[in-house]
């Protein structure tokens, strides 16, 4: 791509990247490679797209969609690379003044062009920054080979529910060994992550059905290493009524929490101040 601020990427290609991350916004797009001092900025602007590689190196691509240019500089990008990328991170950060705007129709848009050019992303752990099930719909399927994926909220400070009904259904999703969701609320049935190795997730509430949930699933998974439950709302009578008195126990920290052990697992409760509670299940390995 002659004039382009970041030639030497793509005139000397490289086989290996241990990370990369993408920022969306409304009007421009972010590639960071920091292990080869990339920083490229796609933004719009009226009559095309400037291109900028760490505020010194620019170029005007005149008539240019801004999505496009950034969709074929990363296909030039990853055709190089041989061996999965170990890091992948991913921000949906679509806001104006007044809070999220069309960000549907973006990440539609974006689904749209990717369909197009028949594109697969090939790494291992994927890190997003999200808020709506559409954003992670619209580049979730064009990645193989993934093993773990974490999400959390990218544009609000405290928790705010997240329908995942499509992203669960994916094939991607099948083959993972590890999931986690931070501060976003997923009322799923918990036996839709059985499957999975490790396990983090945000509900509104954990109470004594839920519980009896999740025993069920951990007895009865051959995977299931560890699962951990963030809530702000908890029921300890019925916890104590399902698995007993629990134990006082105390972290590595000297901070205390509760705990119970049930055949192979280990029950616990950690009080992580602000009304914000963390229950974790544990499977015990056998020396």
């Amino acid at each position: 791509m002659s004039g382009h601020p970041c030639l030497d990427l793509f005139t000397n290609p490289v086989p290996k990247l241990s990370q990369m991350s993408i920022s969306f916004n409304l009007d421009n797009i972010g590639l960071d490679i920091s292990s080869h001092r990339i920083l490229l900025k796609y933004q719009k602007t009226d009559n095309g797209c400037l291109v900028t590689n760490a505020k010194t190196d620019e170029k005007l691509l005149e008539n240019q969609d801004f999505r496009l240019v950034f969709l074929e500089d990363l296909k030039l990008i990853l055709k190089s690379v041989v061996t999965p990328i170990e890091m992948f991170m991913i921000y949906f950060k679509l806001w104006d003044l007044e809070g999220p705007l069309n960000q549907d129709k973006i990440a539609d848009d974006f689904l749209n062009l990717l369909k197009s050019q028949n594109f697969k992303i090939h790494a291992k752990r994927l890190t997003l920054g999200t808020v709506s099930q559409s954003e992670v719909m619209s580049i979730l399927p064009y990645f193989d080979g993934l093993e773990s994926i974490e999400m959390s909220s990218s544009r609000y400070v405290d928790s705010i529910p997240m329908e995942i009904n499509e992203i669960v259904e994916l094939e991607v999703f099948k083959k993972l060994k590890k999931f986690s969701m931070s501060k976003l609320v997923t009322e799923v049935p918990l036996s839709t992550f059985g499957h999975l190795e490790r396990v983090s997730i945000y509900r509104k509430c954990f109470l004594g059905e839920d519980l009896e949930e999740l025993k069920k699933v951990l007895l009865s998974s051959s995977s299931l290493i560890s699962f951990e439950i963030n809530t702000k709302i908890i029921d300890k009578s019925q916890y104590v009524r399902i698995l007993g008195e629990p134990e006082k126990a105390f972290t590595q920290w000297q901070m205390p929490f509760d705990k119970w052990t049930v055949e192979n697992l280990q029950f616990s409760l950690f009080d992580n101040s602000d009304n914000n509670w963390s229950f974790s299940v544990n499977r015990l390995i056998k020396k």
